[in-house]
């Protein structure tokens, strides 16, 4: 019987490393069917200052993993074009049924279904900062009896995956800024991480329950502690140090706008 999502987040959140994590999450997708995954940051993540990578974390057959880099076939893997602009789960064999790819394209999907990686499926997980990681999930043996709504519970379980790897990688630069000089207080991170996520000053006068001018006070804090004239240098900088979190905001039950 597949684990419920309850207990997933549960199993989770007392986990302490990527790779007990990971584990996990390899023991809930394979509940699925699916017992090969490849973790991907498509797009850089300054959030927790990693460049773009395939194969952040994998369980994929190294030899094609190692085929995969040696070929440079991220630059026409017909999954990651797709999954960088797709908001929705999708099978492999659902894309691949479309127009438009090459043989090229055809042949590498074949390459890898010969490789022990059958009955594919892709979810894509967009954060904050134009943020984009992906996941690839695939069967060893096939026979996946995959269906829709199994697709959108495996969205859920990757979705905290990702947060909840993003939440290990900034507790572990947190932890290796701990002894620099840089600090800042309880309040003046909250206001940065607001400033991270878009809000402008009244809004996160209004969610913190101060006024605009405190906002700005805290603001001007900041500017000084960190050697920056503007909000976006603040919160580049704050998360090359690791001094902020957004992943970990506190949301009101109401947010303006």
């Amino acid at each position: 019987m597949a684990q419920s999502f309850e207990e997933f987040v549960e199993a989770t959140l007392a986990l302490e490393t990527h790779e007990e994590l990971f584990l996990a999450y390899q023991q809930a997708t394979g509940d699925y069917g699916y017992d090969r995954v490849v973790y991907t940051l498509i797009t850089d993540h300054p959030s927790i200052q990693k460049s773009a990578l395939h194969g952040v974390m994998s369980n994929y057959p190294e030899d094609w993993m190692a085929h995969y880099r040696q070929e440079s076939f991220e630059k026409i893997d017909p999954v990651i074009r797709v999954a960088a602009g797709s908001t929705s789960p999708f099978f492999w064999s659902e894309i691949m049924a479309r127009d438009g790819w090459t043989p090229a394209q055809h042949r590498f999907m074949q390459e890898g279904a010969e490789a022990g990686l059958s009955d594919g499926a892709c979810i894509t997980v967009f954060g904050g900062l134009n943020e984009a990681a992906g996941v690839g999930l695939a069967s060893s043996d096939g026979g996946v009896d995959a269906n829709a709504k199994t697709l959108h519970m495996l969205r859920a379980i990757t979705t905290h995956f990702h947060y909840r790897y993003c939440e290990l990688e900034a507790k572990r630069l947190q932890m290796q800024t701990r002894s620099r000089d840089i600090t800042l207080s309880e309040r003046e991170t909250e206001v940065l991480c607001w400033c991270a996520e878009g809000k402008s000053e009244t809004d996160i006068a209004d969610i913190l329950k101060i006024s605009s001018e405190t906002v700005k006070f805290h603001k001007r804090n900041i500017f000084q502690k960190l050697g920056v004239s503007d909000r976006t240098m603040a919160v580049l900088k704050a998360f090359r140090l690791g001094l902020i979190n957004p992943y970990q905001l506190r949301l009101p039950a109401s947010p303006p706008g």
